[in-house]
């Protein structure tokens, strides 16, 4: 029996909003980070989310046909961030 996976595991998947029985997961904000990644996901409005997870990395790559909306995604994701870091050490400067 081959195991080898078939180029279709790799496709991309569609998976519709009705069949979802809750989250796939939950990310912690404190482990959670956003980048641009147009190359890594062939997309020119490519945003690549990393997160910690049972001590692994996770990513989770997003794109849409909108630029201004991933751009808004990585703000509004970045600003969360932002205000997780200065709740829990609000003795650092903002620089840092």
């Amino acid at each position: 029996m081959n195991s080898r996976p078939t180029d279709s595991q790799y496709f991309e998947h569609l998976f519709p909003l009705f069949q979802s029985k809750g989250p796939k997961a939950v990310i912690n904000i404190k482990d959670l980070n956003a980048t641009f990644q147009t190359e890594k996901i062939g997309n020119p409005h490519g945003l690549q989310i990393t997160y910690k997870r049972e001590g692994h990395i996770r990513n989770l790559f997003v794109y849409h046909e909108s630029g201004k909306e991933i751009v808004d995604w990585f703000n509004a994701l970045r600003a969360a961030r932002l205000q997780y870091l200065k709740v829990a050490f609000p003795e650092l400067p903002e620089s840092e």
